[in-house]
């Protein structure tokens, strides 16, 4: 079983990369990130599974927690920035949390696409949500007073409570000098008597990091959004 993960995952990455590494310290990624990658296989045990590590005190110290290289017989793909600690090279999936470079392979996306094999589905990354009409409202993302965190919990409503899809959306869409801030359609709604952010057919912010913007002044100063995370520019 190992052998034949790893031929369908040789098989599918078209080329290895180079990447730009960059201090673990300046920046904090989650979904939005540089490069695609894959989990290999162990050339020392059957282990389809990798470690999950987060940074405490400056060490590299395990989660306890691992990742399948595979979910039943497809791939299993991340987005991933390359950041350095302590001289050596980590792959960050979301905030705080890596794997460590020996068993990360890097996908050449463009070349997969051309030959008819795009990645569809990403295990830590939400692509933008559904396309929402019903938007009457511009909102976007603030930054969080406690911590760096770049992204939001996905809502929806469940015999008239809102539960969490399990789904996180980033305030920011893009990577280094593409990076622009995102903006939702929206609609405030009352939910159990709390006011949220409707941005989809039953999908929800809650978050007080959740800002409307005045798009009446935004348009008397030209000031264009290019770029919704629910709606076709």
């Amino acid at each position: 079983m190992k052998k034949a993960i790893l031929g369908i995952i040789l098989a599918t990455i078209a080329m290895f990369g180079t990447v730009n590494v960059a201090q673990a310290a300046d920046k904090t990624y989650t979904f939005e990130a540089s490069d695609t990658i894959v989990i290999t296989a162990s050339r020392k045990s059957d282990s389809h599974k990798y470690d999950v590590y987060t940074k405490k005190k400056g060490k590299m110290v395990k989660t306890g927690k691992a990742e399948n290289m595979a979910k039943g017989n497809e791939i299993r793909y991340w987005r991933a920035n390359p950041v350095e600690v302590k001289g050596k090279t980590w792959w960050q999936i979301a905030d705080n949390k890596y794997f460590k470079s020996g068993r990360v392979a890097v996908v050449d996306t463009e070349e997969m696409e051309k030959l008819g094999q795009p990645v569809i589905e990403y295990a830590n990354y939400t692509p933008d949500l559904p396309t929402y009409e019903g938007g009457n409202a511009v909102v976007v993302i603030a930054a969080s007073p406690k911590n760096d965190s770049q992204t939001i919990g996905v809502y929806k409503l469940k015999n008239d409570k809102l539960v969490y899809t399990g789904k996180r959306v980033n305030m920011n869409k893009g990577n280094g000098k593409n990076k622009t801030i995102q903006h939702w359609k929206a609609n405030k709604v009352t939910v159990d008597g709390k006011d949220v952010w409707q941005v989809g057919d039953n999908l929800y912010f809650k978050s007080s990091r959740v800002k409307e913007l005045n798009t009446v002044r935004m348009n008397d100063l030209e000031q264009k959004i290019d770029n919704y995370g629910n709606y076709p520019v």
